[in-house]
């Protein structure tokens, strides 16, 4: 038991990697919007801070061999993400796609505010219910939840590009409407929809007004985002009812934040929940992946192609598998016991690197590859060519990098699948009724045109 100098090592690695890709792209403006910043600063945490924490307080709960093999993991799915998005590739012809005209500006506006309600009114009518049948009710209601962020995303890009006498009233409306989005989460103290709401609101600016993103804004507000991130776990035992509540109600929730607010502490939201095994990332991350591996308990990809077939509701399909439920029996989490000594409390995550672990076991490096390869597709694409449905994909992608690194890819993939799919069919719909307004003008110019008399025709051609 405890952490070895093999552990000490790979750690070293990986934390020296974080920090010289983070220093790198700070030290290039444009670079400040890449995946590796983001991505390296959750790694950072993850698989460096926390590992610190745990290999110097918990390391008697996880063999050594788990530690060395949890960290090893966690460090080579990092090196294929970097090996994707470094790969060299070329970029394929294409015309700027980033001219939007006003009325196009207008039309998306009211798109974007329309899909916002959607994804407000989804939410408070499905948290409304005084009980949920969790089995038996469809979640693709409550999922509208996540329309919310191409929709911000959308009326960012029309007041950037739109009127700007109308820019400081649609500011104050959109910053109210995402204030009332998101306010069930922070109500809550929910972590995980808060960091896809900051990345859009401050990486979406800079890539689709075309402008050199101001380091010291981005960097920032991820770093205040992460801060409030780790408050919220912190809050989230005092924001919740209690054990045999009967009822609970929103002045419950904020004499909570109240309370936990008093007692908020620099280590109470950097050491005390670090220190604690119950729901602890690096601790979970090291224990599942040192099961799997013992058990040899891989679904060889198979938990990823059922989720094409996931959105299929359960009142259609009773006996559908459960989520990234694979084509081989799985039992290491019923195993874990007899390896760890110990279990996963209920609901919780072994985190992203895990979970491709064990649809690929070693070969998971090559998955982070392919998105690291095709997140750097989308960001030169929307970058170099000035593609705002590249713009738009990207960010998308990014938002849902948080579930894909915290908790897995059957996490990720339907926040993806809305981020990105969303604004791509927004984008292709106001163009395309763009190019249908001009045939038609131009096809009635013509046709009064050749209605003229002759006479009228030539008068016409000379006062021209």
């Amino acid at each position: 038991m405890g952490p070895s100098f093999v552990f000490w090592g790979i750690w070293t690695a990986l934390v020296g990697l974080c920090l010289t890709q983070m220093a790198r792209s700070l030290l290039k403006r444009n670079d400040v919007l890449s995946l590796p910043f983001i991505a390296c600063g959750i790694w950072l945490y993850f698989y460096g801070y926390m590992a610190l924490v745990c290999a110097i307080q918990l390391s008697a709960l996880m063999p050594t061999w788990t530690m060395e093999l949890g960290e090893a993991v966690a460090l080579f799915s990092l090196l294929g993400l970097l090996a994707g998005w470094y790969h060299p590739q070329k970029s394929p012809p294409g015309t700027n796609q980033g001219e939007v005209s006003p009325k196009m500006c207008e039309r998306i506006w009211r798109i974007g505010l329309f899909l916002l309600l959607v994804a407000i009114v989804g939410q408070y009518t499905f948290f409304g219910h005084a009980n949920i049948d969790y089995k038996n009710i469809s979640s693709y209601w409550y999922l509208m939840f996540y329309v919310g962020y191409p929709a911000a995303a959308l009326c960012i890009l029309s007041i950037a590009r739109g009127a700007p006498r109308r820019r400081l009233r649609r500011i104050l409306l959109l910053g109210g409407l995402i204030v009332v989005l998101m306010w069930f989460h922070i109500l809550n103290a929910r972590r995980g929809p808060l960091l896809p709401m900051v990345i859009v609101l401050a990486y979406v600016p800079y890539l689709v007004a075309g402008k050199k993103p101001r380091r010291a804004v981005v960097a920032t507000s991820l770093a205040v985002g992460g801060l409030v991130m780790l408050i919220f776990v912190w809050i989230r035992p005092y924001s919740y009812a209690p054990g045999g509540a009967v009822e609970w109600t929103i002045a419950d929730q904020l004499n909570g934040w109240r309370v936990g607010l008093r007692h908020l502490s620099l280590d109470a939201v950097l050491g005390e929940r670090q220190r604690t095994a119950s729901d602890n990332e690096f601790l979970y991350h090291c224990g599942s992946i040192g099961t799997v591996w013992e058990l040899g308990d891989y679904q060889y990809g198979t938990g990823y192609l059922e989720l094409f077939v996931h959105w299929v509701p359960r009142q259609l399909w009773p006996g559908k598998p459960g989520l990234q439920e694979g084509f081989f029996p799985g039992h290491w989490m019923e195993e874990m016991p007899n390896v760890m000594g110990w279990r996963m409390s209920t609901g919780s995550s072994s985190g992203g690197v895990a979970n491709t672990f064990e649809q690929f076991g070693v070969l998971c490096p090559l998955f982070w590859c392919g998105i690291g390869w095709w997140a750097a597709r989308l960001y030169r694409e929307s970058t170099r060519q000035r593609n705002l449905t590249r713009s738009f994909q990207y960010v998308g992608l990014l938002c849902a990098m948080h579930w894909l690194i915290a908790q897995g890819f059957g996490a990720m993939f339907v926040p993806a699948c809305y981020c990105i799919v969303i604004p791509t069919v927004v984008l292709a719909y106001v163009r395309r009724q763009g190019r249908v307004r001009i045939v038609h003008h131009r096809q009635g110019a013509l046709g009064l045109r050749r209605a003229l008399p002759v006479t009228s025709r030539k008068f016409s051609d000379l006062s021209a």
